[in-house]
């Protein structure tokens, strides 16, 4: 039998959680209110916090226009501009079409994770003048590069270095015959496509 003294000292230190937390119960008749154990801590939900790659690529492509309407970075022309000894790489075309189509995919062409299809996947971000002839007047190559028309090799060697903060590829190279002709691919269907027209970039 328990007496009341020792009732009222059991009873303080159960109201304080000591004797409870002490004993890893409740102890039933010594309080009116039972203990209750703390709520524990919500677990982080792996497949929640795994954002979808269509989200990865929105978000990125969105980051990159913003970065160039803000700070437009300045780059020589000269790194951009066709050599006067330039002299495009030659090959089957069906194989470098098939290899522009990987590498304007291949995001590791860029040192910030990007590709081209990140932003202009389906023909987005393209502004309504891409479906001209090149060499044209690109808003992109007047405001990095002063150029008031440039052809579509050279706009890929400045989509490298302003979008995809890389170095400029090689002007005879194999990837870089392979790029454009590729792009000119894309240039023909968002041609045809006046609905890729509309959601374009003014």
């Amino acid at each position: 039998m328990i007496s009341s003294s020792l009732k009222k000292v059991a009873g303080a230190l159960v109201s304080g959680g000591v004797l409870v937390a002490a004993l890893g119960g409740s102890m039933t008749g010594c309080s009116p209110t039972p203990y209750r154990p703390p709520v524990p801590r919500m677990q982080a939900d792996p497949d929640f916090l795994q954002i979808p790659r269509a989200v990865k690529k929105a978000d990125q492509a969105e980051h990159v226009a913003r970065v160039n309407s803000s700070a437009i970075e300045k780059i020589d022309p000269l790194k951009v501009t066709r050599p006067a000894t330039y002299r495009p790489y030659q090959g089957n075309q069906l194989d470098l079409s098939a290899y522009g189509e990987a590498l304007y995919k291949d995001a590791r062409l860029s040192t910030n994770g990007l590709s081209c299809s990140h932003c202009h996947e389906g023909g987005d971000r393209f502004a309504p003048g891409f479906a001209q002839p090149y060499p044209h007047f690109v808003a992109m190559a007047r405001e990095h590069a002063g150029l008031n028309r440039i052809h579509l090799d050279e706009m890929i060697q400045l989509c490298m270095m302003v979008s995809m903060a890389a170095k400029p590829l090689i002007w005879n190279s194999r990837k870089l015959a392979a790029l454009t002709l590729y792009t000119t691919a894309v240039q023909q269907k968002f041609r045809e496509n006046p609905a890729a027209v509309k959601r374009s970039s003014p």
